[in-house]
């Protein structure tokens, strides 16, 4: 079946799975080499995850779910501009504000020591609060200014303002993950940005394609540098790749399975929904901490995939649940006639979900839930609101 999906189109399961191929490749070498000392690896545990799996990702590979994307015409309001013109003036903000401390982390080249800083909060990406509303603005309207990014290249609409939002989307990200000598953020964004250029491949000309391989070729050999760099200073004795360091992007790479495996499936009860849901209970003053211990757990501070919190909540009867809404909230989008930003929106944020739960997804991610629903639900009272109108204040694209 997925030689078939492959030959008819570029799918967005292709890059899924690839990611999830990838993940169990460094988990056997992982397994074999024994860096993390694991001790006793069950099949069961990889059966609920290969069913997760299998739910979860069908609607990106079902082809009754294909959509042609050079047929299709998104109404874009010129209210959704404010989003952009926004998102450009706090990247600037940050560069500018930023700037010159992330040029002193790189030309130290501490990535060790920073690390260490980040894991003790001695890290403030912020000094004052307009720092702070455009660090988080810009971390939350990623996705949906990456989407009309590609709207535009797609109709090759406002070139400069397209060129000025791909930067004001790429660079703010690199100076972060620079901050805070994090390989993750790049490499998924990564992923996420090598998937959208699928996506949209038959729908780009042949001239912007060339072009975004160009600029992809460049980003992948900044996070290839970065990524030895932190690397090395992070964990090799010397000044080189060496079994110390490459040990080191094995177990990141290869571990999420293995911990879901021996260190969270074995728990002895369930947290019935605090867990997930206790950064949000924080907002209304409800403080909700206990050790892994207390439920039998051992993971630490070590990936899970995205599996791991509702099983840790609700178990097998919620692993099933969760992976069975997902594909239906997927499966109903992509199957309607008439697609709204609002709908790619979503799509693209489960997605994304999916993208970094190879690795793991925090604690903090209801969060992000929360605030991205309220984008998801903005959009639509837009939707709405300019459908009753009269006036044409929209273009599609």
């Amino acid at each position: 079946m997925l030689l078939i999906v492959v030959k008819k189109r570029a799918s967005l399961g292709i890059v899924l799975i690839g990611q999830y191929f990838l993940i169990s490749l460094f988990s056997v070498i992982l397994l074999k080499e024994n860096y993390m000392h694991f001790q006793q690896i069950n099949l069961a545990p990889y059966l609920l995850l290969l069913v997760s799996y299998i739910i979860t990702f069908f609607p990106f590979l079902d082809l009754k779910n294909e959509f042609k994307v050079t047929k299709l015409n998104v109404k874009y309001y010129r209210i959704y501009n404010y989003f952009v013109y926004l998102y450009i003036f706090f990247a600037v903000v940050v560069i500018t504000m930023d700037l010159p401390s992330f040029l002193e982390t790189i030309m130290s080249g501490e990535w060790s020591e920073q690390r260490n800083l980040y894991y003790d909060e001695k890290i403030v990406l912020y000094d004052n609060l307009l720092e702070r509303i455009a660090l988080n603005y810009l971390v939350y309207f990623r996705l949906i200014c990456l989407i009309i990014y590609f709207l535009f290249l797609k109709n090759d609409y406002k070139p400069r303002t397209r060129s000025l939002l791909l930067i004001s989307i790429i660079i703010p990200l690199i100076l972060t993950s620079i901050a805070t000598a994090s390989r993750g953020t790049i490499y998924q964004f990564f992923l996420l940005f090598f998937a959208f250029i699928l996506f949209f491949s038959k729908a780009i000309s042949k001239k912007q394609l060339r072009k975004i391989k160009i600029f992809i070729v460049i980003l992948g050999s900044i996070f290839l540098i970065f990524a030895l760099s932190v690397t090395i200073d992070r964990f090799s004795s010397s000044t080189s790749l060496d079994k110390s360091s490459l040990s080191s992007i094995i177990e990141y790479l290869g571990q999420s399975p293995l911990i879901f495996n021996e260190r969270v499936f074995p728990i002895n009860s369930h947290t019935l929904g605090t867990y997930s849901f206790g950064n949000l209970l924080e907002w209304f003053g409800v403080n909700i901490q206990y050790p892994q211990s207390t439920i039998g757990g051992s993971w630490g501070a070590g990936f899970y995939t995205y599996v791991g919190i509702p099983y840790i909540d609700f178990g097998i009867i919620g692993v099933i649940i969760h992976s069975i809404l997902l594909n239906f909230v997927i499966t109903y989008l992509m199957r309607k006639r008439k697609l709204k930003l609002r709908h790619f929106f979503m799509i693209f944020y489960v997605y994304e979900y999916l993208l970094k739960g190879s690795f793991v997804i925090g604690r903090s991610q209801i969060i992000s839930v929360v605030i991205n629903l309220i984008i998801y639900f903005c959009l639509y009272a837009i939707d709405k609101i300019k459908v009753n109108n009269k006036n044409k204040n929209y273009i599609e694209l």
